[in-house]
């Protein structure tokens, strides 16, 4: 009986290690489905990794396959180009930090992107490179007169980085993918991001996205207003932080044009700077992107009222690096200390940050059929995305004017005169009699000095108010 219960206990041990095993081993890939083409096409991202754990001082990689589910047999796909990037997942001062970054495209012009199919399945390897941190760190003490100060310039290890709240790496992948149809002269684009965390320990964590939020629309006309374009930002992220790594989707469709003209957004630039209305982070940038074809002899992205241009901005977190010290002396004895630090989100919100200004220009090849050439027009948009992920319009700088300014008025100012001066006279003779022993007339006196100041200061600011301050006009 003794051995039925052993080789029992045994077993469930057995079992329980191959269960553990096999969560561990089933949470070393994650994987996405995304749906594009009105439904008609169903494509299939994984993610897994050659490395156990994923220590953000070690160099490792991340394996990236797409694979297509279903699409119409007259289809032809291929990713034009792939971004992948790297951030620091955790802590207030690292969170939001690029670690690494790479894209994938054809390095020649014999086809446009990598041709992919039920059959073959698009597969690449990032490298990511280990974090490499530096901080500048000092400090220095005097005794007698004799002083010794140090500083030294480190980098930081995995310990630092456990210490300062960093629990993994966070994983941001975008597909520009190229469509056309058999019938069709022309390919037209679609893009898919994936977002997951891959902890210390080698697992993977998707992450959910939030609701979309509406965003914000402007409507532009280009060839002398023949053509009108629709573009269109918008969000799925709850807390738009300055210091964190995000997303903006960036779409851009015609709503009208003739039927015989050619339009291609050939080149989209967008800048990401912090916005405030005061503050020395004011107009600071952190990220920017450009989006072109990379190869092939297709000079942009083709639009149309059916085909829209569709792009995913993953912006950076804000880096802003500050130094700090402090130091004290009282005649031959002294410390003094230094530190460099990664601003946080607290810390640029303190200094004045709101949000981030978001500014995208356009250039649209616009061609029509009697013509052998493309000629250019351009559109752009400038808004402004708060922190609680709100979308205010900024033409011209309208959301940056700074607020108003007032001028305090103290019209009873003088009443403080006669109480002011019954408060030096009154401190004057006090402490004189205070030194000469006479301690009680001395403690009436500077009694009756401190409320002589309470008085002088409440007659000053009796009736005072405030008026804008107009700003100067230029003659």
């Amino acid at each position: 009986m003794k051995k039925c219960l052993v080789a029992i206990v045994l077993a469930l041990v057995c079992l329980g290690f191959v269960i553990k095993a096999n969560a561990i081993e089933g949470s070393r890939e994650t994987s996405f489905t995304h749906t594009i083409e009105n439904g008609n096409i169903t494509l299939l991202t994984r993610y897994s990794s050659n490395f156990e754990k994923w220590d953000l001082t070690e160099n490792k990689d991340l394996i990236i396959q797409m694979e297509i589910i279903q699409k119409p047999a007259n289809a032809a796909m291929m990713i034009e180009n792939m971004v992948a990037q790297a951030f620091v997942e955790g802590g207030k001062e690292l969170d939001g930090k690029q670690l690494d970054i790479m894209d994938d495209k054809l390095h020649g012009d014999w086809q446009p992107g990598w041709y992919f199919d039920i059959q073959y399945k698009y597969e690449e390897i990032f490298l990511i490179q280990a974090v490499d941190e530096n901080r500048l760190q000092g400090w220095g003490l005097m005794i007698f007169g004799l002083g010794y100060h140090h500083l030294e310039d480190y980098r930081l290890t995995e310990d630092h980085l456990k210490n300062r709240g960093v629990t993994g790496t966070e994983m941001s992948i975008i597909y520009n993918i190229f469509i056309k149809y058999d019938n069709e002269e022309w390919w037209h684009t679609e893009s898919l991001m994936d977002d997951f965390v891959v902890n210390r320990d080698g697992t993977f964590l998707p992450i959910q996205s939030g609701e979309v939020r509406e965003g914000i629309k402007f409507n532009h006309t280009v060839e002398n207003g023949t053509v009108t374009i629709e573009t269109h930002y918008y969000t799925d992220i709850d807390v738009y932080g300055i210091t964190d790594n995000k997303k903006l989707i960036i779409e851009s469709k015609v709503l009208e044009q003739p039927s015989n003209l050619t339009l291609l957004i050939e080149h989209m630039h967008v800048d990401a700077s912090i916005f405030a209305l005061t503050g020395d982070v004011k107009g600071k940038p952190y990220s920017y992107m450009d989006d072109k074809t990379h190869t092939g002899d297709q000079p942009g992205f083709y639009i149309t009222p059916q085909y829209h241009y569709r792009e995913i901005y993953s912006i950076q977190g804000a880096d802003e690096y500050n130094i700090e010290g402090w130091g004290i002396m009282i005649k031959c004895w002294g410390y003094d200390s230094l530190e460099e630090y990664r601003a946080s989100e607290d810390n640029l919100l303190s200094r004045g940050a709101k949000g981030t200004d978001i500014s995208v220009a356009f250039d649209v090849a616009i061609k029509r059929p009697d013509e052998t050439y493309f000629h250019k027009d351009m559109i752009t948009d400038d808004f402004i995305i708060l922190r609680n992920g709100t979308f205010i319009t900024n033409w011209g700088g309208e959301a940056e004017k700074p607020p108003p300014q007032y001028e305090t008025i103290y019209p009873n100012a003088y009443n403080a005169i006669y109480p002011g001066i019954v408060c030096v006279i009154c401190l004057a003779i006090g402490l004189y009699a205070w030194d000469k022993e006479h301690g009680t007339i001395g403690n009436i006196l500077i009694f009756i000095a401190v409320v002589c100041i309470f008085i002088a200061i409440g007659a000053a600011l009796w009736g005072s108010y405030q008026v804008p301050i107009k700003p100067p006009t230029n003659q």
